[in-house]
């Protein structure tokens, strides 16, 4: 695929590795699986696996990552994430609850080593710190909805 005025070569780093964009494709598809399941299982987060989707896409296929971006269900976190470098507040705070309860649980009722409860907690707090660290963003109102254009 080359670079055209639409599509610049930049878009596609890998644009002349084909096995490589296969590679991308195919993880970006697991992931979006993951996310996906993530909407519907508690324990799983969705966002983490939405922007890694995003980014394996990004580099196999415009197409995709175009499809992806325009979904209503994932499009406005990964645009908040590549414009922003944030996190919509909703999905901020639902990971945090997440990641939070589900080191708890792991750390109380499924570890037993102390050196693994220990190295669970810290990489916990770790992720916690570094979710509530991301700046949150909502997109502005749109035109004829209160406060928009």
């Amino acid at each position: 695929m080359s670079p055209t005025p639409d599509r610049p070569a930049s878009r596609l780093p890998f644009a002349g590795a084909r096995p490589v964009r296969a590679i991308f494709f195919v993880l970006g598809t697991v992931f979006l699986c993951l996310a996906a399941l993530g909407i519907v299982v508690p324990v799983l987060p969705t966002t983490p696996f939405v922007l890694l989707a995003a980014a394996c896409y990004l580099r196999a296929s415009t197409r995709a990552h175009d499809r992806l971006v325009r979904s209503r269900t994932f499009g406005p976190t990964i645009v908040a994430w590549q414009e922003h470098r944030a996190i919509p507040p909703r999905a901020k705070a639902l990971a945090i609850v997440m990641v939070t309860v589900t080191f708890v649980v792991s750390v109380v009722y499924v570890v037993d080593s102390l050196a693994a409860r220990a190295g669970l907690a810290a990489l916990g707090v770790i992720l916690v710190i570094w979710l509530a660290r991301r700046p949150s963003w909502t997109s502005p109102p749109a035109a004829g909805e209160p406060g928009g254009e």
